[in-house]
């Protein structure tokens, strides 16, 4: 995926192809949380491809969060994101239960 070449925080859209530069995250803490399920990408798609057409998912958007503000920081992150999507999950969802169950755990 090109967005783990970047080597730094990034926004990312399409087909993960078209990368932007997140603002820098000050002192914000990521965690990344893996199920420990294994899934290749491919079957991902190939199961994304298969549902609704993404102009029947609901729009982006987060009136709560500017879309690009000069500083970020943990606050602002965690608006920013609780009004984005990510337009696989659905599909891994469906292939792997475990990462439903790994989402709702930390909601």
């Amino acid at each position: 995926m090109p967005v783990c070449l970047l080597g730094r925080a990034a926004l990312v859209r399409g087909i993960g192809e078209t990368l932007s530069p997140a603002p820098p995250l000050g002192a914000a803490h990521v965690v990344l949380v893996n199920p420990g399920a294994r899934l290749p990408t491919f079957e991902v798609y190939a199961a994304f491809d298969t549902m609704p057409a993404a102009a029947d998912l609901a729009p982006l958007g987060a009136p709560h969060a500017p879309a690009s503000p000069a500083t970020g920081d943990a606050v602002w992150l965690a608006g920013f994101l609780a009004g984005r999507r990510n337009d696989l999950e659905g599909a891994a969802r469906k292939l792997v239960p475990e990462i439903a169950e790994t989402l709702e755990l930390l909601r």
